[in-house]
């Protein structure tokens, strides 16, 4: 899995999605094999923001994950709210191997890889009805996918998912040959 780190909620907690996380966590993370990627510092809106702004939160970003213990190379992106600017999007491909959005979607041979398409997760039946598909569409076409949300379990915040459907796709993935 991926995980883009809004380094400002470091040690934090979130009215809406309680404790968040901290080095420690990023550490153990990384040491399994997960992705941490970079997503703002302060998560800001990169579609409202001038680019100068932009390329200053994401360095700050970039700082905090590395004072945090975060060693490994930063290769991928996330926009906060999904929407950018075209210089902004530009900038992060110049920057970072992939940027991803909220355009709904499988990529699917040519690709902008500065606007990857996604599909999000949330904890209700519209939402797993769409992440199925999705994942079948992807498994047809043999294409890359990505879900994302802000927090998975058993009792996610109104912005995550639950946990025995990202198991379900797992597992439907694994068993589709994935």
């Amino acid at each position: 899995a991926g995980f883009y780190a809004c380094t400002s909620f470091i040690n934090q907690r979130s009215p809406s999605m309680g404790e968040m996380f901290d080095g420690a966590t990023l550490a153990e993370l990384s040491a399994r094999g997960h992705e941490i990627g970079a997503h703002t510092h302060t998560h800001l809106d990169c579609a409202r923001t001038r680019l100068e702004k932009v390329e200053r939160d994401i360095g700050e970003n970039l700082v905090a994950l590395s004072e945090a213990g975060h060693i490994d190379n930063v290769s991928s992106f996330a926009f906060p709210y999904g929407e950018t600017t075209y210089s902004a999007k530009r900038w992060v491909g110049e920057v970072f191997a992939t940027g991803r959005g909220i355009l709904p979607g499988v990529n699917v041979g040519d690709v902008d890889r500065s606007q990857l398409r996604a599909v999000e997760l949330g904890d209700s039946a519209m939402h797993r009805r769409r992440a199925l598909a999705a994942l079948k569409t992807c498994i047809d076409a043999k294409g890359w996918l990505f879900f994302f949300t802000h927090d998975v379990g058993k009792a996610p915040s109104k912005h995550g998912a639950p946990s025995d459907l990202l198991a379900e796709l797992a597992q439907r993935a694994v068993e589709a040959g994935a």
